[in-house]
């Protein structure tokens, strides 16, 4: 086994243990009911009525947007991650991470916040909650015209998407909600009216792009590799795990009921969508790669059926 081999390997184990012993120290009593988050959400009266949901936005998939260089990873401290713009800049402000879109901008800007529910566990009665208490509650938000409303699901991941516009200040919000293991997230896109249009596919990248930060793995895990990865078609199941965050990631999975020749043929559409393969074994079927950060281990296992692939990036 060679230096790199043993270096994923390690990488691997040392990663499989920190999702169990997260597992194990899971808080079951988060603190409070989450407080409005900065400039949250608007009232509907009976005047102002919330309008039927129009069609959604378009859906891009994995391909990076035009306008990025480069992704970054943003972690929600509690297991949810998604996909920023490298070129995005950061900032805090109060608990909520802003990135603005140069710097010294006001808008366009992306919130992201999240904060720990009590008494709640279920999706749906969360929102019956909020959306009665937060979201439509003048007492925490001002009037505002909703444009759209409408649940989705991403990557497995049940939401709610408002688009609305708060009359005072006459900004345009496109945001995504969602509430997992008693934790309330927000993910919010603030433009200028009918400034939205150039950055519509890149709205749709970032609420694409939210996944758990771990999981168990038992189908062909697009959500969390990236963008220029081919899909993986000629095989049985799948069975395996991920873990990711700003620095580090670790996917490693079985595929079962394959081929050396199937192993193949997806190695050459690796080579197509821009990845390097440094050495690849058409006999014993193993091999290596890379593609940006990302480094890649392929190999068929002794009994000549099942396929292991171990994709990971460090940025330390």
């Amino acid at each position: 086994m060679n230096k790199n081999r043993i270096k994923t390997f390690l990488i691997a184990i040392v990663a499989l243990l920190l999702i169990v012993s997260m597992a194990a120290c899971a808080n079951d009593e988060p603190a409070a009911a989450p407080a409005a988050a900065p400039e949250d959400t608007p009232t509907v009266s009976e005047d102002n009525p919330a309008p039927p949901p129009p069609e959604s936005l378009p859906v891009p998939g994995r391909v990076l947007p035009t306008s990025w260089s480069e992704s970054q990873v943003f972690m929600f401290q509690p297991g949810l991650i998604v996909d920023v713009s490298s070129d995005w800049i950061p900032r805090r402000d109060g608990d909520a991470t802003i990135y603005d879109f140069s710097d010294g901008s006001d808008l366009p800007r992306l919130s992201l916040y999240f904060d720990y529910v009590s008494g709640i566990d279920d999706f749906d009665e969360f929102f019956d909650w909020w959306l009665a208490e937060r979201f439509y509650n003048p007492e925490y938000n001002a009037s505002a015209d909703v444009i759209r409303q409408e649940y989705v699901t991403y990557n497995g991941i049940k939401g709610l998407e408002i688009d609305y516009m708060v009359n005072d200040d006459g900004i345009l919000r496109l945001a995504l909600y969602t509430f997992v293991d008693r934790i309330y997230y927000q993910i919010r896109y603030a433009f200028e009216p009918n400034g939205d249009g150039p950055y519509l596919d890149d709205v749709s990248y970032v609420f694409n792009s939210i996944r758990t930060s771990s999981a168990e793995l038992n189908e062909w895990p697009t959500a969390y590799l990236p963008a220029g990865t081919p899909v993986y078609t000629d095989g049985g199941s799948i069975q395996g795990y991920a873990y990711t965050d700003e620095t580090f990631g670790d996917i490693m999975f079985d595929i079962n009921n394959t081929s050396v020749d199937a192993l193949s043929k997806f190695v050459d559409q690796m080579e197509k969508l821009g990845w390097t393969i440094g050495s690849f074994d058409t006999d014993s079927g193993s091999g290596y790669g890379s593609k940006d950060q990302w480094n890649v281990n392929i190999f068929m296992k002794d009994d000549g059926t099942t396929a292991t692939l171990m994709f990971n990036f460090n940025l330390d």
